[in-house]
């Protein structure tokens, strides 16, 4: 899904209904991938589900991302917690 998410932003689209969707079905997954987890990657990963979930709500998610100043940090974060973790992240 993370793909599909990328694929949509870098082409550029604004259909907002089909953001909402690919956001939503990217926090559900990450959601289900993070569990219960208390660590540094889990909470990496449910802020990352945190800024998407808020973004899919918007009337307008690109513009909720784009104008969202903890949305680049969240997925930075995310990153470096894998790393740390030994994690490869893949986006």
């Amino acid at each position: 899904m993370s793909a599909q998410l990328v694929d949509f932003v870098a082409s550029g689209a604004t259909d907002a209904a089909e953001a909402k969707r690919i956001l939503t079905v990217f926090a559900a997954g990450l959601t289900k991938a993070a569990g219960s987890s208390e660590t540094e990657v889990g909470a990496a990963v449910k802020e990352v589900v945190a800024r998407s979930s808020e973004a899919a709500a918007a009337a307008d998610p690109m513009t909720a991302i784009e104008q969202d100043p903890n949305w680049e940090q969240a997925g930075s974060d995310l990153t470096a917690a894998c790393k740390t973790a030994g994690v490869k992240i893949n986006y």
